[in-house]
């Protein structure tokens, strides 16, 4: 609208559901999320294993990343880790089972909104990896 605020409309349930957000802007945010980086790079083998990021300071630096990939700027967070999701066969590649781990993180804090537009893609869509176990969902609400 005229005054720079964006919005993303959608049904949810039988409710719809607005987000106005703005440059500059201040809110409060929660995300469950499982942070992960990549092993070795190019056509190497293991080029597409992800590893879990296990310090306080690896998830941190995760959350940053993701937020300058995403609109925002992380200004305050606190990590709350829940127990590991281990399912022992629940890959199927190459003929072979493949154990699954994913790390449960929550993060809540306070972010700044640098650019709308990714920001609103983002709760829409998800953040980083494991969205199909649940894991992404970013929620905002106005910082107090």
């Amino acid at each position: 609208d005229s005054r720079g605020y964006h919005y993303l409309s959608r049904p949810v349930a039988s409710k719809l559901v607005s987000i106005a957000t703005a440059a500059g802007q201040l809110l409060a945010f929660r995300l469950r999320a499982n942070p992960t980086k990549r092993l070795g790079r190019g056509a190497e083998k293991n080029a597409r294993k992800r590893i879990g990021l296990y310090t306080e300071a690896e998830q941190l630096a995760w959350l940053a990343r993701k937020g300058e990939q995403h609109g925002f700027r992380v200004l305050q967070a606190q990590v709350s880790r829940d127990d590991k999701i281990v399912n022992e066969r629940a890959i199927q590649r190459d003929g072979k089972e493949h154990k699954l781990e994913l790390l449960s993180i929550q993060f809540d804090g306070v972010l700044q909104v640098t650019d709308p537009d990714p920001l609103i893609k983002a709760v829409h869509s998800g953040v980083g990896s494991g969205k199909a176990f649940g894991f992404g969902l970013l929620s905002l609400a106005p910082a107090r």
